[in-house]
């Protein structure tokens, strides 16, 4: 059988002379002794071989000094070890990729280790051949996690107040307009149903889709953009849909580096990408919010939902993403009796801004649209839902534009700073 060459993956000319490093953990002498027979001869990498537990590895990656590889073997306490590494690959995104090993590992436990966002599961006894394509795998994703993709399209990220606010018919409606707004030259678009547990993006467009994310947290180590592309399904409108598993998952079985990575390759490769957020937040659906170009909060004048989106607010400041455009949309918006303008002003007063988009209620097009698996200007043209939506892409649009000037403008101070020093820093 043919061994697999080692190609360590190409540095700058800086760093060219540095070799790579690998840190390992092993859980007994024996396994020590195996992955040393393994990695004999292999010169490309600093190696730093030793017997420990997965709950002392934070040493080996303290001040700075993490490696380019985690190697860790677990031992017989595999529940309390994913806990640790999950801990771990939280504080280290970015800074190191993780390899993982076990002896007789269920399948399940490689199912978690890989949704926590390892690279490759190595089987043991070690293998040379394994252990070369466990690195040159990990090797490559940091160099191009050391090279992000350069985001082409627009993310709009769809949160909501509460449940039951109509969060996904909007974000469905903007895609769909968003597609059509230029009709000699549509836009490409995807939507991305992040919802694990109860997404309905793809029931809402009547597809069947037999992939999606669910794809994707069963070997997050395969994303990039043609993996992200063959989970993906055309709906006859043109738009690109990433459906929600077709099961319930934990909503924690997509790690924070693996969410950011999806919206991330879907811009570099779309003009527009709609995210459809859950209700419950979590550390990978604030990661999302990072990436994002805006996110539209939708919400209903009721005091439970002024109440939540509020809370939203607070939330979002407190992780010091405020600088992430929040736009305020109250759906199914009703106006009888002349009181629709009294309760607006008194929303504004206790949101302390100004509502930046109010779509009318029309229930019949839009339960009737739900009900036929189809777009609201495929049961009524020139509904209220269709003109308010379009409204709120004009509002969109004309905030990218002011964003755009913004960024042009700074553009050469922003390439001053940071090239400063040789150094050259990438904003996630």
């Amino acid at each position: 059988m043919m061994v697999p060459s080692f190609r360590p993956a190409k540095r700058s000319s800086k760093a060219s002379s540095k070799p790579a490093k690998l840190a390992a953990l092993m859980s007994s002498r024996q396994q020590l002794e195996n992955l040393r027979e393994a990695v004999k001869g292999i010169d490309a990498v600093e190696f730093d071989l030793q017997i420990g537990t997965i709950e002392q590895a934070r040493p080996l990656l303290a001040n700075g000094h993490s490696p380019d590889v985690l190697l860790v073997d677990f031992g017989a306490n595999q529940p309390a070890a994913l806990k640790e590494l999950a801990a771990i690959m939280r504080e280290q995104a970015g800074k190191c990729e993780v390899l993982a090993s076990a002896q007789n590992a269920s399948v399940d436990t490689v199912r978690q280790l890989m949704r926590l966002g390892i690279v490759d599961f190595i089987p043991s006894p070690f293998t040379r051949g394994d252990l070369l394509a466990g690195l040159n795998a990990a090797l490559l994703k940091r160099t191009r996690g050391a090279a992000p993709i350069a985001k082409r399209g627009k993310v709009l990220t769809f949160a909501r107040s509460c449940g039951g606010v109509g969060a996904t018919t909007l974000a469905i409606q903007t895609a769909a307009e968003l597609r059509l707004r230029d009709q000699h030259q549509p836009a490409s678009v995807c939507i991305i149903d992040f919802d694990l547990q109860f997404g309905n993006v793809a029931s809402a467009l009547d597809l069947k889709s037999s992939v999606g994310l669910l794809q994707i947290l069963e070997a997050p180590s395969r994303l990039d953009r043609e993996f992200l592309t063959s989970v993906t399904t055309r709906h006859a409108s043109g738009l690109d849909i990433v459906a929600s598993p077709g099961k319930i998952v934990p909503i924690d079985a997509i790690s924070v580096e693996t969410g950011a990575d999806i919206v991330t390759y879907a811009g570099s490769k779309y003009d527009y990408v709609i995210v459809d957020l859950p209700r419950g937040w979590t550390n990978w659906t604030l990661g999302v919010v990072k990436v994002s170009d805006v996110v539209v909060l939708a919400t209903e004048i009721t005091v439970s939902g002024l109440q939540r989106s509020l809370q939203v607010r607070e939330l979002l400041a407190s992780q010091e993403l405020q600088g992430v455009p929040l736009h305020l949309v109250v759906n199914r918006y009703r106006s009888e009796w002349g009181q629709g303008a009294r309760q607006t002003r008194q929303a504004e007063k206790v949101w302390g801004r100004k509502i930046d988009c109010l779509i009318r209620a029309d229930a019949k097009t839009a339960n009737e649209a739900r009900d036929r698996g189809v777009l609201v200007q495929d049961v009524a043209r020139r509904s209220k839902i269709e003109r308010d939506v379009r409204r709120l892409v004009d509002h969109l649009i004309s905030d990218f534009a002011r964003q755009d000037a913004v960024l042009t403008a700074a553009e050469p101070h922003i390439q001053n700073q940071t090239t400063e020093g040789g150094h050259v820093f990438q904003a996630v």
